[in-house]
Order: structure tokens, then sequence, then C-alpha cells
């Protein structure tokens, strides 16, 4: 299998677990997607997120570990536009479903991102 045909899978394996992409992923929509996930975060402190409930529902789970191969194939890829979507979908999830291991992989993807693509230290 290759890495195109890998990310299909991965994007279909996503879908049937309740956790879907656009079809087409623009920069666009990745600026909303950033802002929404800004908010989100913006209204919880660290001791919050520290705090956070754990991840018990095992479909939600496995799309976590579904969306960490996923960011490995896109950037075998090259496929910089969606690329930062992964992380915000993990950050998603795990603010929706609760906390687990790899939710520390989605926030340490959006702060690479914020701080290497976006250049923003601070945020």
């Amino acid at each position: 299998i290759n890495v195109s045909e890998a990310i299909k899978v991965l994007m279909n394996t996503l879908k049937s677990l309740g956790e879907e992409f656009p079809a087409a992923i623009t920069s666009s929509f990745v600026q909303g997607y950033l802002k929404s996930i800004r908010v989100k975060l913006a209204s919880l402190s660290d001791e919050s997120l520290l705090s956070y409930p754990l991840m018990v529902n095992r479909s939600k789970m496995m799309a976590m570990e579904l969306c960490v191969k996923l960011h490995e194939n896109l950037t075998f890829s090259g496929d910089t536009t969606s690329l930062p979507v992964i992380p915000l979908k993990m950050i998603q999830i795990s603010l929706k479903h609760g906390m687990t291991p790899l939710s520390a992989i989605g926030f340490a993807q959006y702060g690479n991102y914020l701080a290497i693509v976006r250049e923003e230290f601070e945020k």
C-alpha cells in the first residue's frame, strides 16, 4: 500500500468512527478550525486541562491512534495544508471525550504548528 492509499484508508476508517474531514482541506478551513480550537482552549485553565477526565470511549481512542498514523502519512506525502488539521482534530476529540496518552501528541503537534509555521511562541 502506498502513502496516498494509506491516507484514504485512514480517512475512511476515521469517518466510520464518526470523525470526518472535508474532502478538500483549504487554508481557510484550517484557519477557521484553528480559531475554533483556540476559543475552546482559551476558556480552559492549565489546571482544568491537567485534571480533565480520561477517555473511555474505545472508538474515540481508536480514532486518536488513527489520527497519529494519518499525521505520519500526511508528513510523508508532503501535504502541508492538511497537516495542521490532525492535531486540531485530536484536541477536539480530547476535549469532547476525555484525555488519553495520545492527547499529548495532539497538543505537542499543535504547539509545533504554532511555533514553527505561524511563529506564535506565546500561544
